[in-house]
């Protein structure tokens, strides 16, 4: 009898399967590794939740009222019409979804590297193939001419990330939409997964440019990571495209209630996401001083070269991990394009990064 195995697709066999449930050994204080928002909620954000949480039985699906009224207010945050707004559960979920509409067997993806995996993993696991232009320092900026000469007839989709995971750079805004223009065969996704720290969008270009999909998540801003909740901003055209890949019951009560409760509570947010940047700013102060190299971050997130040290990336997580049970980012262990001389670590709360200070000190005077 044939095995699932023996009966997947071919291509199938190439593809990576998602592994981020490690064990480290060590509970730590504060989990940095992978750039989540380290501050309370909103209280009202809270209020609704535990609102929800007995309505879990019941579901709510596209078309629904709450889903109608969330894209209605979504699309007054964004500043677009409510038919430029299409939700989906998560950005790897509509990163999974979208190769679905477009990818063919042997098309291909053109993207920067190193960046965000996930629409290129989707665009695999449909039969393509990927094409990366590797990204360089001092800078590390997206090449547009390269990405321009990197797409072919059997390019489908290219995607740009910005600002960019892992680096935490913006790309330039007539960089992105020199490559939108010039990819005029080929879908265009624009991942600003970190808008709220960003503040650059190109989404106010989406009907001039009707191959382009502007992508964003609650996950980062709003700390809606476990609610899951995200949408794409598109033309009118575009949006019913990306409808006919969902089936209507995607989308979690919980995602849904608090997005809403979220925007409805701006001002909150607002004064969070300054305290975040000031906070980044003064540890990218405290670490210049050593002579670490790092870059100016347009996310919640610091992205630093920490070679002068003498540890690798993988030592310097595992010292932070045993000393200060703070867990960080080896990014070579995720992105192993990159050397292991990087790390990365989301912003914490100010006893958080004082601690971040302290070890990043002792590192660079051993």
């Amino acid at each position: 009898m044939a095995s699932a195995k023996d009966l997947m697709l071919p291509y199938l066999k190439d593809c990576e399967a998602a592994a981020y449930g490690a064990k480290i050994g060590v509970q730590p204080i504060a989990r940095l590794n992978l750039n989540e928002y380290q501050y309370d909620l909103s209280p009202k954000v809270v209020a609704t939740l535990k609102e929800h949480a007995p309505l879990g039985k019941f579901y709510v699906y596209l078309g629904d009222e709450p889903t109608a009224e969330l894209q209605e207010k979504i699309a007054g945050y964004v500043g677009v019409e409510k038919d430029n707004i299409v939700l989906d559960e998560a950005l790897d979920q509509a990163f999974n979804r979208l190769p679905k509409s477009f990818i063919q067997l042997g098309d291909n993806i053109v993207s920067m590297a190193p960046t965000y995996p996930e629409l290129i993993l989707g665009v695999e696991r449909c039969g393509g193939k990927r094409k990366m232009v590797p990204k360089h320092e001092p800078d590390l900026l997206m090449d547009a001419d390269k990405i321009i000469e990197a797409i072919d007839e059997k390019t489908k989709m290219v995607f740009v990330c910005s600002p960019n995971n892992p680096t935490s750079v913006k790309m330039k805004r007539d960089d992105i939409l020199k490559v939108v223009e010039n990819a005029k065969n080929s879908i265009v996704v624009v991942d600003e997964c970190y808008y709220e720290y960003c503040g650059e969008t190109v989404a106010d270009t989406i009907n001039e440019y009707p191959n382009l999909y502007v992508a964003r998540s609650f996950s980062k801003g709003f700390g809606l990571a476990g609610a899951r909740m995200a949408y794409l901003i598109a033309c009118k055209e575009a949006c019913e495209v990306f409808n006919k890949v969902l089936n209507g019951f995607e989308l979690n009560r919980y995602g849904v209630f608090a997005a809403m409760a979220s925007l409805n509570d701006l001002s909150y947010y607002q004064g969070i996401w300054a305290k975040i940047a000031s906070e980044k700013a003064r540890m990218t102060k405290e670490f210049r001083t050593l002579g670490v190299k790092v870059w100016d971050s347009a996310t919640s997130f610091t992205f630093m070269d920490i070679s002068a040290s003498g540890k690798t990336s993988t030592q310097m997580k595992e010292m932070f991990l045993r000393e200060y049970k703070i867990l960080i980012r080896d990014v070579h262990a995720t992105f192993p394009d990159l050397s292991k001389k990087y790390v990365s670590f989301g912003t914490g709360k100010p006893e958080i990064n004082d601690m971040l200070i302290e070890g990043m000190k002792n590192a660079f005077s051993k």
